[in-house]
């Protein structure tokens, strides 16, 4: 069964990651063949099949009860539509974009209002994410020809570029990044920080870098359960699966159980989309 963005529905499967009997309003979805499609949801980061949801259905009492707060409502509606007409009037007697600005009303800060010819958005942290990886990248590229890297579980050194600080000295130039254990590691973030403590550069973008809160493809996550009745044999907590279109020997899919029960650890091949 589809559901539709903004559908309100209910978990019905108590092996999901999401408790049963839990009511979630639709926020993007299916993506995906398995399962009747992943659904996304604005009360929650847990992703759950279709498969699993069921529509949510109001008892009669909830539908009378829902109806009564909606017609309370009505009168406070009715002042802010006269309120926004009033601004609109205004608004049509004006031609220059910061003049419009000062006629809407320093009260409303929802949503954030933007000059005309400019768009406010929010970008999710995976956007953001995927922006520093790609800046991290030219980074490496614009500074980093002479240097060695090495690469130590979540421990990168850099080495190898020798700089001339005098007429009769030398200086070899090296870097250290080490990830926090609560930190999702990256490589090309890692070879960012290294790269510009060794250049003495200021690397506090790269350092202070969001993390990831979605699960993507080419991620890698930690499994934080045990799953002794799954159906390819036992699943253990601590194992390390990567994210991939297709469930196989140390991969899960996006949707999946695993997945949704597991913490991002890297994200070096994680596929983003497209990066603006």
């Amino acid at each position: 069964m589809g559901f539709k963005v903004g559908d309100k529905v209910e978990v019905i499967s108590e092996d999901c990651g999401t408790p049963k009997g839990t009511v979630l309003t639709v926020k993007r979805g299916p993506e995906g063949p398995v399962g009747d499609g992943n659904y996304y949801f604005e009360e929650t980061r847990q992703i759950v099949l279709g498969k699993d949801l069921t529509l949510y259905k109001l008892t009669k009492n909830q539908r009378i009860t829902a109806l009564e707060k909606e017609v309370e409502r009505i009168p406070v509606l009715e002042k802010e539509v006269e309120s926004l007409k009033s601004v609109l009037a205004e608004i049509l007697e004006i031609k220059k974009p910061t003049e419009i600005m000062k006629a809407i009303p320093s009260t409303v800060d929802e949503p954030p209002y933007a000059p005309i010819g400019f768009e406010t958005v929010d970008k999710s942290p995976n956007q953001q994410r995927a922006e520093i990886i790609e800046k991290a990248k030219k980074f490496v590229e614009e500074h980093g020809e002479g240097f060695d890297y090495d690469m130590e579980e979540e421990r990168i050194v850099i080495a190898g570029k020798v700089v001339k600080v005098s007429p009769t000295q030398q200086s070899l130039k090296n870097g250290v990044a080490q990830c926090h254990k609560k930190d999702v590691f990256n490589e090309h973030i890692g070879k960012a920080i290294a790269l510009g403590r060794a250049l003495g550069l200021d690397v506090t973008e790269f350092e202070q870098a969001v993390q990831p809160n979605e699960i993507t493809l080419g991620m890698e996550v930690r499994n934080e359960r045990d799953w002794l009745q799954a159906v390819g044999g036992p699943i253990y907590k601590g194992e390390i699966y990567k994210i991939a279109k297709n469930a196989g020997l140390n991969q899960c899919m996006v949707g999946s159980g695993v997945a949704q029960n597991s913490t991002i650890i890297n994200d070096t091949n994680a596929i983003y989309g497209e990066v603006k």
